[in-house]
């Protein structure tokens, strides 16, 4: 059941990529205006998904450098063993956020792309609603 779970996902997230690439390829011209509302859904979900994680990539990232001051911190104050813990999960902590922010360069290739789709699908929405406005 899992599994099956799994493979309708990943062709769900295969045929997404496909309608995106075709947009970006055709053009927001060549598809109906239900088909645009679609993708622009799923292109904002994805925005979203990526500034969720790239928040949450930032936070580690940036909490690396506080585990060197608190090793410092009980380091000094003589708890050496609480120290060498937190030394030795520095480096983890910094190579799991460099790992993660490939990672989301990888699945979201660029939030910036996503962006640049929304904004054409929004405006040819926004033609198609003036031009139909007109008749």
């Amino acid at each position: 059941m899992h599994r099956d779970i799994d493979k309708l996902l990943h062709q769900l997230n295969e045929q997404a990529e496909d309608e995106v690439r075709l947009l970006r390829e055709l053009g927001p011209a060549c598809f109906t205006d239900e088909d645009l509302l679609q993708l622009r859904g799923r292109c904002l979900e994805r925005q979203r998904l990526a500034t969720r994680y790239s928040k949450a990539n930032i936070i580690l990232g940036a909490s690396s450098p506080l585990l060197l001051l608190f090793a410092i911190i009980f380091g000094l104050s003589g708890q050496v063993q609480t120290a060498a813990a937190l030394l030795k999960a520095f480096p983890l902590a910094f190579v799991l956020f460099l790992g993660i922010a490939w990672l989301l360069k990888v699945e979201f290739d660029s939030t910036g792309q996503l962006e640049l789709l929304i904004d054409q699908i929004d405006a040819e929405l926004e033609r198609r609603s003036t031009q139909a406005m007109k008749f």
